[in-house]
């Protein structure tokens, strides 16, 4: 796999959401509702080995094969997430 986009979001209440995003040149965190409707925050380079290393993971836990969504009226944790992962077909 070859990552060119990452998004991934994670909110446990009553805690703040927190935000990672990886593009093609780095990445940043948000914290909370840090730059909320100011300027970007900062990004920040990202190695190759860190990239990946990312990349391991996701197919390790089969992320290909993943649901597009689930949904248990049953589990009530305050807890939500969600990542998107967009690849290249090439560096």
């Amino acid at each position: 796999m070859l990552l060119s986009y990452l998004l991934w979001e994670i909110h446990n209440y009553p805690d703040l959401p927190t935000t990672v995003e990886i593009d093609q040149e780095g990445y940043k965190v948000i914290n909370g509702w840090q730059y909320c409707g100011n300027a970007d925050p900062p990004w920040s380079p990202l190695s190759n080995e860190t990239r990946n290393h990312i990349e391991e993971v996701l197919e390790q836990v089969d992320y290909w094969k993943w649901e597009r969504f689930y949904d248990d009226p049953n589990i009530l944790d305050g807890t939500t997430w969600s990542i998107k992962v967009r690849t290249a077909l090439s560096r």
